[in-house]
């Protein structure tokens, strides 16, 4: 924050110049802040979104699953309706062994 007070206050006692060397130690500040922020921005997407992604696949490849099994049940057994214990047993069976 000093050198933040520091341009202000050069720039309010001696005016705002663009050829003042505090016009381009402020940029530089400005500069190093947005890339030290995309590298932040940057390290936050490689450890956490990629990973879910792979979670969110592996997910869906058993959503598929057990909706296979459940079609596979419904073709063995035409006549019985399917309750929530019997989606519970599949949903079990796929996700938890």
């Amino acid at each position: 924050m000093i050198p933040l007070f520091f341009c202000g206050w050069f720039w309010y006692t001696y005016g705002f110049g663009v050829h003042d060397y505090v016009f381009f130690l402020f940029m530089s500040m400005f500069a190093g802040a947005a890339l030290y922020q995309l590298a932040q921005n940057a390290k936050h997407l490689t450890t956490s979104v990629l990973p879910e992604n792979k979670e969110a696949r592996e997910y869906e490849l058993k959503i598929e699953e057990m909706n296979a099994k459940l079609k596979q049940y419904k073709q063995i057994h035409p006549t019985t309706v399917i309750t929530p214990e019997i989606i519970d047993s599949i949903r079990n069976d796929v996700f938890f062994r």
